[in-house]
This record gives structure tokens, sequence and C-alpha cells, in this order.
């Protein structure tokens, strides 16, 4: 029996499900009504910054954040402007650290 795949997550569910990682969850539909100028709780504020300022911006051949901006029906520049507003920082700004820890040491037998 073969089972039917499982539909593609929206960018905007993408930015919201990753928002919801670390300080409660946040669904895409209040996500987008902040992105777009609703005033967050601050809660709210935590996790649309943690979705816009953790996520990448660009992958290959693709500009995720624009497709963000579509969806939610701004434009990127005021994604990106909105992005500075609440979070004081660019979007995506944290999404691929400048400097990455060292892997481990391995030792022999280990």
């Amino acid at each position: 029996m073969t089972t039917a795949p499982r539909p593609r997550m929206t960018t905007l569910q993408a930015y919201a499900s990753h928002g919801s990682t670390s300080y409660g969850e946040i669904s895409p539909g209040r996500f987008a009504e902040i992105v777009k100028g609703d005033t967050p709780t601050a809660g709210e504020k935590v996790s649309v910054c943690q979705g816009l300022t953790e996520m990448p911006t660009t992958s290959i051949n693709r500009d995720v954040a624009g497709e963000l901006a579509v969806e939610v029906g701004v434009t990127r520049a005021a994604l990106d402007a909105r992005c500075q507003q609440l979070c004081g920082g660019a979007l995506g700004a944290y999404a691929f650290p400048a400097v990455l820890p060292l892997p481990p040491k391995l030792t022999p037998g280990s």
C-alpha cells in the first residue's frame, strides 16, 4: 500500500514553525499579522524574531525571504524593515553563525 506524499510546508509555515521552537508556539496566521504590522505580545515578539533572524534568507536558487514576503503580502523591503524594527537585526542574521565551533577531537578507540 502506497501512502500519499505529505503536502509541502509553505514558507510562512516554516518560519512560524521555527519561531515556535524555543519560546512557545505561534501560528502562521498570527506570524503573518505581526509581520504585516500588528503589535505582538512579548512572547510573540520573541517567537517572530526567532523565525525571522534564524531562518536563512536564501538557499540554492531560492529567495526564501522573498517567498515569505509574497506569502504574507508585503514587499521584501517591507519585510526587511519590519525585521529591523521588531528584532533590531537583519533577516537571517543568525542563520549561519560567523564562528563555528570546532569539531570534537576523536581519540583512538572511541
